[in-house]
């Protein structure tokens, strides 16, 4: 298989970082780097023009990286990212909103858990929302799709995650990407 060229994001919450990383597939990247989205040259967001994804994809070359060396810009922040977060095991870890929506369920939740890349890697098939919305929360609490109970992303007995490990559709497609994770007020973020 030839390597090619993809424009890659890396949304660390406030913002996100744009890049070109070589590769053989889209899956080779999002295999080692979860945090990534890559972005589909067929299927541009609707605010992307193709101008936009090339421009974008092509700027900085210095910067670009391949997945067949050794990561030394933003591939390299992010294994620091993992380091820095590891790190944290233990100490008061954030509260993220995570749910899933399929065809036939929808469920959200809060979820204690270290980093959103330990989410992201535990189960890629939830999705992550950022920020608050109340009238979100009013909503999906109001229609029963909201569980206030505090989960553990550690507590291997957790009956919601267990849930989603048993979500058939979920098990059977390509993992989500996160929707929008701020943690709590009054729980440390880092």
């Amino acid at each position: 298989m030839s390597v090619q060229k993809y424009l890659v994001v890396w949304d660390y919450g406030v913002g996100g970082i744009w890049r070109a990383v070589y590769a053989e597939s889209a899956a080779a990247i999002t295999d080692l780097y979860p945090e990534l989205d890559v972005v589909d040259e067929n299927a541009l967001p609707n605010w992307m023009t193709h101008a936009q994804y090339i421009e974008w994809r092509d700027r900085r070359p210095d910067l670009a990286e391949s997945l067949d060396e050794d990561p030394r810009h933003l591939l390299a922040l992010i294994l620091e990212q993992r380091h820095v977060d590891s790190a944290r095991v233990g100490q008061i870890r954030p509260v993220f909103t995570v749910g899933y929506d399929d065809d036939t369920s929808s469920r959200w939740t809060w979820l204690r858990a270290n980093t959103e890349v330990q989410i992201r890697t535990l189960f890629p098939e939830l999705k992550i929302r950022h920020g608050r919305d109340d009238e979100w929360f009013s909503e999906h609490k109001a229609l029963g799709l909201f569980d206030a109970e505090l989960h553990d992303i550690d507590d291997p007995d957790d009956q919601f995650l267990d849930g989603v490990r048993r979500v058939p559709a979920l098990a059977n497609q390509a993992p989500l990407r996160p929707v929008t994770a701020t943690p709590r007020s009054g729980v440390s973020s880092r």
